[in-house]
């Protein structure tokens, strides 16, 4: 197999850079796009929470998320939220429960009637 007739022509351009796109764009260098949310958090917490069985992990990272995302520490955990990460009603209390009693967080009200939705204090 002659390797020579796979190689492009040197008229061909070479794909430009990430930084050179988004400076066309207009975005910043050093800022991230809006399809990024960074989370900041211990380190260790978050290798606590990915030891956990199930689907803890999923839960945790949707709790920090949304924490981010409000800018609060005391946040609403809704079901369609967490059905962005695949968790479903019944798991998210037995999730919930375990990240409890790993001391990550503080689940303040289980929710009533008129509210379902646990109110939850990251820790």
């Amino acid at each position: 197999m002659d390797l020579d007739k796979l190689r492009l022509p040197d008229s061909a351009q070479a794909v430009p850079k990430m930084n050179k796109i988004r400076k066309s764009l207009g975005q910043k260098l050093n800022q991230p796009t809006q399809n990024f949310v960074y989370i900041k958090q211990n380190r260790d917490d978050f290798y606590k929470a990915a030891c956990l069985p199930g689907k803890v992990l999923h839960v945790y990272c949707a709790i920090l998320e949304t924490r981010t995302l409000k800018n609060s520490n005391t946040i609403e955990l809704t079901t369609t939220w967490l059905k962005r990460y695949g968790v479903g009603v019944k798991a998210k209390k037995a999730c919930l429960e375990q990240l409890e009693e790993a001391g990550l967080i503080v689940v303040i009200n289980w929710g009533t009637e008129n509210k379902k939705n646990p109110v939850v204090k990251i820790l």
